[in-house]
């Protein structure tokens, strides 16, 4: 097993990359931020219909975004302040099997003022979260497959006192002038925000321990209006002791 470790603020991100495979690798206490990220942001932003902002404070370990065919096997995330792993339109067919993901998790609470102001404080965590939204040129009306089987998502958390991530997202087609809060899902989340191509999430033999989130400790699913052709199968999967602060519950969520 080789063992990755990234100097401060560094992470690992990945850019239209055809069979990109990972296997055997321990990945521990990377974490890009914003202010490392700005040309990345910038090249996934030529590709797909999103703006994304990453704030400098708030870390992601690993990024993959507009990858075709991805294999991710025996691989381990863990402890990274902030979120493990954030795949964006994985096209083809991917697959991320017998991996772990755990401890990710944010600084510090995000707490809102009275007024829906600016917030006070930042934090932003957990285990996994894949983002499909279309693409600028319309090029890719594949449909997607995505099979998550036989991962570990343990101990990973998202702030418990807000649904409010730094990372906003703000679809230009995809839903005109409208934004939402990504870190929903201690464990795992996803965004289905995507109307011109088809994807098939599975999530099978998974297990789900001692995460924390505001909505959907365990999994979370943000499904967004005109998104059609698409679904997310879980089956087979172990959830528990996962919850908000300590409160056992809520542990899936879909909207």
């Amino acid at each position: 097993m080789v063992q990755v470790t990234c100097a401060p603020g560094m992470g690992l991100a990945f850019l239209n990359v055809t069979r990109l495979s990972f296997q055997r690798l321990t990945i521990t206490g990377c974490g890009l931020n914003g202010s490392n990220a700005v040309s990345l942001n910038s090249d996934i932003n030529t590709m797909v219909d999103l703006f994304t902002q990453l704030a400098e404070d708030i870390n992601v370990a690993v990024v993959i975004a507009s990858c075709t065919d991805v294999v991710m096997d025996h691989v381990t995330i863990v402890n990274t302040t902030g979120l493990g792993l954030v795949g964006v339109n994985l096209a083809g067919e991917s697959s991320f099997t017998n991996n772990e993901f755990s401890f990710n998790m944010g600084e510090k609470c995000f707490l809102l003022d009275d007024d829906y102001g600016q917030p006070k404080n930042r934090t932003v965590g957990g285990g996994a979260q894949f983002i499909y939204v279309d693409y600028v040129d319309q090029s890719n009306s594949s449909p997607v497959h995505l099979n998550l089987d036989n991962n570990t998502f343990s101990s990973n958390s998202y702030c418990g006192s807000e649904l409010v991530f730094e990372i906003e997202y703000v679809f230009i087609k995809s839903i005109q002038n409208a934004s939402y809060y990504v870190g929903a899902g201690g464990g795992l989340s996803f965004s289905l925000a995507q109307r011109e191509y088809s994807v098939s999430i599975s999530v099978q033999r998974c297990t789900f321990e001692n995460n924390t989130a505001t909505i959907g400790s365990a999994v979370a699913v943000l499904w967004y209006a005109g998104v059609q052709n698409t679904s997310v199968v879980i089956s087979d999967c172990t959830l528990s002791n996962n919850g908000i602060q300590g409160l056992k519950k809520n542990d899936l969520f879909f909207v």
